[in-house]
């Protein structure tokens, strides 16, 4: 379910960059994650790896 770092997993040139500065973090994640059976348990511990990961290379930042 959460395969960092890349935006697509499939797709290697989709490396997420953390070396721009940025002043915050919009994660927009969840819309239609449970239009199909989804493991409850599963989605909330790879969403908390997610800011975990992020939080790690912007710390200080908000996270939205």
């Amino acid at each position: 379910m959460f395969s960092p770092p890349f935006s697509l997993p499939t797709d290697a040139a989709s490396r997420w960059d953390f070396s721009v500065p940025v002043d915050a973090v919009i994660i927009n994640l969840g819309t239609n994650d449970f239009s199909v059976s989804v493991d409850e348990g599963l989605f909330e511990s790879a969403y908390a790896a997610l800011i975990a990961l992020v939080r790690s290379h912007r710390a200080g930042v908000p996270i939205y």
